[in-house]
């Protein structure tokens, strides 16, 4: 009898990307993304000027995805993925903590 095993999805492991002009992270929780199949997960934190919604960019597109979250204070926090890769909060406005990893994971 054979046994059969099911294939091991890829796993590019943690990636640190570049954060965009207004964007930083805080001290130990940088902003990463994983890619574990088609599941890409977030994690770290960081803060906002306003400058820009988008914090980073996926290096692949995909289709736009919005996912919501309530910080530590119960304030609502939502996380859009555009159609071109770029990660960020919903509308470019101050935010301090900003949490990648708050948000569930999603499938390009």
């Amino acid at each position: 009898m054979s046994q059969f095993w099911p294939p091991v999805a890829s796993d590019t492991g943690w990636i640190t990307p570049t954060l965009n002009t207004g964007w930083t992270a805080l001290v130990g929780e940088t902003p990463q993304y994983r890619l574990i199949g088609d599941d890409i997960k977030f994690r770290g934190r960081g803060n906002s000027t306003g400058a820009t919604a988008d914090a980073f960019t996926l290096p692949f597109t995909m289709l736009v995805q919005v996912v919501g979250q309530t910080d530590a204070n119960g304030t609502p926090a939502r996380c859009i993925v555009r159609t071109t890769g770029a990660v960020g909060q919903v509308t470019a406005a101050a935010v301090t903590a900003f949490s990648f990893g708050g948000f569930p994971p999603i499938t390009r």
